[in-house]
């Protein structure tokens, strides 16, 4: 039998035992993401002078959510699905048990008491938690069934070696389950170096708290006339999508909006900047952004930043004590994360006040958004959080932030996130992206005119998480498809402009296509649903343009090799019929349908209600209009408390109640004396 070891954190005490053992057993390999310096040498030692090692193979880690690069799309479960969603979901159920734990511990200090019903740092401590144990749960997935086959389970022994931490006995209790061995090796140089860090910031808050003036600039959290801020993400103009589609549809006041620019990857463009300043609309960039933004001036900290962090250095100090006089098992964790989040949160709470802003509109769902979120709570605003893709199946820790109100799309929605939500308030407002675009693309017109089946095909980026090679397998079927068969036409909406770019064979054939005039690539400001609109059919990978073409009532076929995803696609005999998980069948009922012989072939329209309750475009229109509704109530004084119960009940009079769900599914934390 052979044993693959997989390795978190590799030291050179480990890789000598290893080796030791592979010149007696059968060691069939070593799988390792970080390595400490000393075994790193070792290992090049090795190599250098030719001594005999069990196959190595280094995991490339990163610090995006996705976690460590493990081609987790191109591994299967005992159903053939890929794993990449019970990653997911492992990571989310082992969060819970731990912060069930945590919260109980520490639920009288002084950061956890009296916060409800809103409670920003549990969220955000969850979060960090999640972080935390990623890197082990993906190894130990991909581990269990990296080399999985039906019917051969015991012939290779897979062992698991991770460093010890204050979360160990959960990872343990939970890997014990789907591997052979589970080693947990000490780390007491990560203790060491979290203390002395814990230390160092102690005496900081003591210098802050002790020798700083008590002497700041006086301010109000007095709404009135307070700001929507709106994070600069896709882009401004109406006519593509872009982040301000509530102020466009709603009408809002341009003096109650401002543009926060916080990262330069993406800079407005010069019609943008112009559209700006003819609207007279503020804008912010951060203090970070580089280059700069020509107009755009940069924020920077005022007093209110030393008032809040000296009020924080004093709880600091206090959360400090309680944990060396109470003895609390995660005391040096807490207070190392607690620093952080304390800084962070006195650093927005400052911009948010200078700038009057009285509702943070959070962009897509993020790890950024947590510490905002938190701040804005703290001075009475509103945290919103607006639904812009509509999630197919697919969930990560860092898409429960805690927020006052929620906009989704449809009660298809309400699904997608299998833990208790932190949003107060869950509104379903339709979607966003699916009204009429203004530009058409006319070459299509030259293939309907040839009577050509326009076929629209919607990727994604391929990636080793989740998509992996069925963007190239789903581009391989309808270029078979139309070079196969006259009647059909391509119309191309890609996801990214280097999608087709990383795959060359297919890109030089989709290039023949179009020469032939048997193809169209539509240009950047088609949105998928008007893509949607323009065609006879959509072929779509699992993704957000699949329902946005459901939506607007086009034949969708979702392309799902990966089986997993899009459960909804595969309900009332959806499998082969709209959804499909091999090229054959579902080019074989494309040319069915198109020969009159199965007009089921695409069908979604008894599952549009599920996804979009309104199916009218004008999802963007409700979301402005109840934000306007709440800049109203805090220019009469209203508390948020009261804002929010106005507004919901404006909204299910004009909506119905059962567009509104009060979630009271936040941390309930008891009153203490």
């Amino acid at each position: 039998m052979k044993t693959n070891y997989w390795v978190l954190k590799l030291k050179a005490f480990t890789f000598i035992k290893i080796l030791r053992k592979f010149r007696k057993t059968d060691v069939g390999g070593l799988t390792y993401i970080e390595v400490t310096r000393p075994a790193a040498l070792l290992i090049k030692w090795c190599q250098r002078l030719k001594v005999s090692t069990p196959p190595l193979h280094k995991i490339k880690p990163r610090e995006s959510v996705a976690g460590p690069v493990l081609y987790l799309s191109g591994v299967r479960n005992d159903k053939g699905e890929v794993i990449s969603l019970d990653v997911y979901h492992r990571i989310l159920a082992l969060r819970h048990k731990i912060m069930e734990t945590f919260m109980d511990s520490f639920k009288t200090f002084a950061f956890f008491k009296n916060k409800k019903p809103l409670h920003a740092v549990s969220a955000y401590i969850g979060m960090l938690i999640a972080i935390d144990i990623r890197a082990a749960v993906y190894l130990a997935h991909f581990a269990r069934w990296k080399n999985y086959k039906k019917g051969e389970e015991g012939k290779t022994k897979n062992i698991l070696i991770i460093p010890t931490s204050q979360w160990s006995k959960y990872l343990v209790t939970h890997f014990e389950e789907i591997l052979d061995e589970v080693i947990i090796k000490s780390n007491r140089g990560a203790g060491f170096t979290q203390g002395w860090r814990v230390f160092l910031r102690l005496v900081r808050a003591l210098l802050r708290s002790l020798f700083t003036s008590r002497r700041s600039a006086a301010y109000s959290y007095d709404h009135k006339d307070g700001k929507i801020l709106i994070t600069y993400a896709t882009g401004l103009l109406e006519a593509q999508r872009n982040d301000l589609s509530y102020y466009h549809a709603a009408d809002i006041d341009p003096g109650r909006i401002l543009i926060f620019f916080r990262v330069a990857k993406y800079p407005p463009s010069d019609k943008e900047l112009a559209w700006i300043k003819q609207n007279k609309i503020s804008c912010i960039a951060s203090q970070s952004m580089k280059p700069s933004i020509p107009g755009i001036p940069q924020w920077k900290p005022s007093a209110i930043l030393k008032r809040e962090i000296k009020a924080f250095c004093w709880l600091y100090i206090k959360t400090f004590l309680q944990c060396l006089r109470k003895r609390k098992k995660h005391s040096l964790w807490f207070l190392d994360k607690l620093w952080t989040m304390g800084m962070e949160v006195a650093y927005w709470k400052d911009f948010l006040v200078q700038n009057k802003v009285s509702i943070l509109m959070n962009p897509n769902p993020s790890e950024f958004n947590f510490i905002p979120d938190a701040a804005v709570t703290d001075i009475g605003g509103l945290a919103v959080e607006a639904e812009r893709s509509i999630r197919f199946d697919y969930c990560t820790y860092i898409h429960n932030s805690a927020t006052h109100i929620g906009f989704v799309t449809g009660p298809y929605s309400l699904t997608q996130i299998p833990e208790p939500s932190f949003s107060l308030v869950t509104v379903q407002t339709g979607a966003l992206n699916v009204t009429d675009s203004p530009y058409k693309d006319k070459r299509l017109d030259e293939l309907k005119d040839q009577g050509k089946i326009v076929v629209s095909v919607f990727d994604e980026s391929a990636n080793d998480v989740f998509f992996g090679e069925s963007i190239s397998q789903l581009y391989r079927a309808v270029i078979d498809l139309v070079t196969g068969d006259d009647r059909f036409a391509l119309y191309i909406k890609t996801k990214k402009t280097d999608v087709l770019e990383n795959l060359a064979d297919i890109n030089d054939e989709v290039k023949e296509l179009e020469r032939k005039s048997r193809c169209v690539l539509a240009e950047w400001k088609i949105s998928a649903a008007a893509a949607a609109s323009f065609s006879d059919l959509v072929v779509s990978v699992p993704s957000t343009a699949a329902f946005e073409s459901v939506i607007t009532g086009t034949r969708t076929i979702v392309f799902n090799p990966m089986r997993a995803g899009s459960r909804l696609f595969y309900s009332n005999n959806g499998l082969n019929r709209r959804v499909f998980e091999d090229g054959e069948s579902m080019i074989a009922a494309i040319k069915k349908y198109a020969d009159g012989k199965d007009d089921s072939v695409g069908d979604c329209s008894d599952i549009v209600p599920q996804i979009d309750p309104f199916r009218d475009g004008m999802g963007a229109k409700r979301i402005g209009e109840y934000l306007k509704w709440c800049l109203e109530g805090f220019d009469s004084g209203l508390e948020w408390q009261a804002i929010i119960q106005a507004a919901n009940n404006r909204y299910t009079k004009e909506f119905g109640n059962d567009k509104v769900t009060d979630e009271h599914a936040y941390e309930k934390i008891p009153q203490t004396n």
